[in-house]
């Protein structure tokens, strides 16, 4: 070892360039926990929209097939009333 033990480490070249990796790697480790962050919302919020689509599908499916089932009761009634109507 060539360097006392007072001579400052920060001052070597070597030292310097491995503290520059370590602060980059830092900050592309930070960014990625950003990255993964932000895809983890936008799949939950992917996952929300779906379901609150599906919702309103199977909604409209319920008044459709209630729809549909009046008509055919008010088509029922009517026929029946002409029926009665044939018979007298």
């Amino acid at each position: 070892m060539g360097r006392s033990l007072g001579s400052p480490l920060d001052g070597h070249a070597a030292l310097k360039d491995l503290g520059r990796i370590v602060s980059e790697m830092s900050n592309m480790k930070a960014m990625m926990r950003e990255m993964a962050r932000s895809a983890r919302l936008k799949q939950q919020e992917d996952i929300v929209a779906r379901n609150q689509r599906a919702r309103e599908q199977v909604k409209h499916e319920f008044v459709m097939r209630n729809v549909a089932k009046q008509i055919d009761d008010q088509r029922a009634y009517l026929a029946s009333q002409a029926s009665k109507r044939h018979e007298q």
